[in-house]
């Protein structure tokens, strides 16, 4: 995600630099840059979903193993369905 973010700061700023240029320059456009920004931001998209899915299907346990000390577990199940089985079961 941090990646993606990076580019499309990026191309935004190809896209700044393209808009004051004083000749034409085949492939080096305003839009062209602004059509991949819209790719890059789709694929922003594509992986915020993806992370709400892994989050929506992730346990998380905290245990206390000495006084004191606490250790976390996490789990991912299948779904969210299974989770929330787990969560009220």
């Amino acid at each position: 995600m941090n990646e993606l973010m990076h580019d499309y700061e990026a191309v935004s700023r190809i896209a700044d630099i393209a808009s004051s240029l004083n000749g034409t320059y085949k492939g080096l456009t305003v839009e062209s840059c602004r059509q991949i920004m819209a790719s890059i931001q789709t694929s922003i998209q594509q992986k915020d979903e993806e992370i709400a899915w892994v989050d929506s299907c992730c346990l998380q346990f905290t245990i206390k193993t000495k006084p004191g000390k606490e250790e976390q577990f996490t789990f991912q199940t299948e779904n969210p369905n299974i989770k929330k089985e787990w969560s009220t079961g």
